[in-house]
């Protein structure tokens, strides 16, 4: 038996939660079948503790991808007559060659946001749910007529468009519950990172959330 629902009662509207997704979408990893492990951890060790090769992957080559507008406090600019749009090397998704923290600021504006960004990243609420993945291919239909649920009901009072946030709540629930073949609330679930390696036990409170 396959069961769904959206659990409203513990439910954090806070940005400050670590989920699964949150530490594995950027991750970088060696390929369990490289000929050449050792070497390609220098190659990671490289990109996340070189600063001058970070910066010249995302940023490109200084004097003719970027200047300095600020060296003593790392800011760079665009050289003159270039912008962001006719700039020959622009890739822009800093975050796919290494650690970020590494990154020179392309403004004063964003001098101290990275600091901002790892007291933020070291004090986040851990999910309930953290380390857990659920295997989709048995409640697809299910899935999405949650998502439809979530988008009808749910995004509004997240969006701030909905001043009836408790009418909502309940109306959402009850629509969730008589979806697909879950009547009843699941209460928990199994964690697939129990200690000693064992399955462990993690509550859904506040989550979408399967169960066979």
């Amino acid at each position: 038996m396959v069961g769904i629902i959206i659990a409203f009662k513990d439910y954090r509207f806070d940005a400050g939660i670590l989920d699964t997704a949150d530490t594995t979408a950027i991750m970088h990893a060696i390929y369990q079948t490289s000929a050449n492990p050792e070497k390609a951890m220098q190659v990671l060790e490289e990109f996340n503790t070189n600063a001058e090769l970070y910066n010249l992957l995302s940023r490109g080559i200084e004097g003719e991808h970027w200047v300095w507008a600020d060296e003593a406090n790392l800011v760079i600019a665009y050289p003159e007559g270039v912008t962001a749009d006719t700039s020959p090397y622009n890739p822009n998704p800093d975050w796919v060659f290494g650690n970020q923290f590494n990154a020179y600021s392309r403004d004063h504006k964003q001098m101290g946001a990275w600091e901002a960004t790892k007291i933020m990243n070291d004090t986040p609420y851990p999910s309930r749910a953290l380390g857990f993945a659920v295997e989709r291919t048995p409640i697809e239909t299910e899935i999405v007529q949650v998502v439809a649920v979530w988008d009808e009901l749910v995004k509004p009072i997240e969006w701030g468009g909905e001043s009836h946030a408790d009418n909502h709540h309940r109306r959402s629930a009850t629509a969730t519950r008589r979806l697909g073949r879950g009547e009843q609330p699941i209460t928990e679930t199994r964690h697939p990172h129990g200690p000693n390696g064992r399955p462990g036990r993690v509550g859904t409170t506040g989550a979408v959330c399967a169960s066979a």
